[in-house]
């Protein structure tokens, strides 16, 4: 596998535990992105929503493949290593990117109940592009190099790494957790106006939530789970930049390329999965008592009956 010092530990067993987790991780990214993408562009409807995941799970795939080419595959300062080093980080701005765009179209969705379909074009013009000059401007100074187990921006100067990369990563972690907590707090709100008060406008708000917001509302939490780990690592290294945490790097390997995976795992869960099917399920339960005790009860308490509707919402809160 790897010789001892690449990885930044003298002890080639542990050089060789963070190669082998990475790509035991990235195999099972691979199959979990692939599984999505077969499983959307099989369904002969696809939905607006299924477009965005297909985009996603492209630069999750993407992000995954160069994992593979691991110390023993890629030499320092070779020209494959440029170019391991380029598809990094397009891949990880791609996959940053298109989770900008995910938030920001629940955000639209939820909070101003707008239709994003035509954003599609500038969704596909913004990460693409973006992530295409983050790669082109490193790949102009010559930064690319031996990076651990692979090869991406080289660790001196320390600053640049930030610059390119993790910087921009800090600002998206954070306005993701505002921006979801304002949702979580938009929500709790409308809520309250929801509960036993029927309204066509507030159940069509409901329903549009349900049909375009609630498939994505997992995949935010999910990245910046995944992301604040490599975060901690590289800040770590930046401040003990002599003691490394084999704890934080073997951590950050298996993460690193981990986002296929739980991108396949929320996919099975929010869209046409476990959860839904459940929901649906007793929903339908529900219906059926509910319709027998008006039917055979003309006084039951519409009360009542809000308060039990209310409990079925609580399926689509955050």
């Amino acid at each position: 596998m790897v010789s001892a010092p690449s990885c930044g530990f003298n002890s080639t067993s542990q050089c060789n535990t963070l190669d082998v987790a990475g790509e035991v991780a990235a195999g099972f990214s691979i199959l979990g992105s692939t599984f999505v993408l077969i499983s959307i562009l099989m369904s002969q409807q696809r939905n607006f929503i299924q477009k965005l995941l297909i985009y996603f799970n492209i630069a999750t795939l993407l992000d995954t493949i160069p994992y593979f080419l691991v110390d023993n595959w890629v030499q320092a300062g070779s020209a494959f290593c440029t170019v391991q080093g380029f598809w990094i980080q397009f891949a990880e701005w791609a996959v940053m990117a298109w989770m900008v765009c995910l938030t920001y179209n629940l955000y639209v969705t939820i909070v101003h109940q707008k239709d994003t379909k035509l954003l599609t074009r500038i969704y596909q013009i913004a990460c693409w592009g973006v992530s295409i000059i983050a790669a082109v401007i490193p790949l102009a100074t010559g930064v690319y190099d031996h990076s651990g187990s692979w090869c991406w921006i080289k660790e001196d100067p320390l600053w640049v790494r930030f610059v390119a990369y993790y910087g921009p990563n800090f600002f998206v972690i954070f306005s993701i957790i505002a921006v979801y907590a304002y949702i979580l707090w938009y929500m709790r709100r409308r809520k309250t106006q929801w509960r036993g008060t029927y309204r066509p406008e507030y159940e069509e708000e409901r329903r549009l939530i349900r049909l375009r917001a609630h498939p994505l509302r997992f995949y935010p939490i999910v990245f910046v789970c995944l992301s604040l780990v490599g975060a901690a690592n590289r800040v770590q290294n930046a401040i003990w930049p002599d003691d490394p945490h084999f704890f934080l790097y073997l951590l950050h390997a298996i993460t690193a390329p981990l986002m296929g995976f739980l991108s396949a795992l929320v996919f099975i869960l929010s869209t046409d999965g476990i959860l839904t099917s459940c929901s649906r399920a007793r929903d339908s339960a529900f219906t059926s008592v509910h319709e027998y005790k008006t039917s055979n009860n003309p006084s039951v308490n519409l009360e009542d009956s809000d308060e039990e509707s209310s409990r079925i919402e609580s399926d689509y809160d955050y």
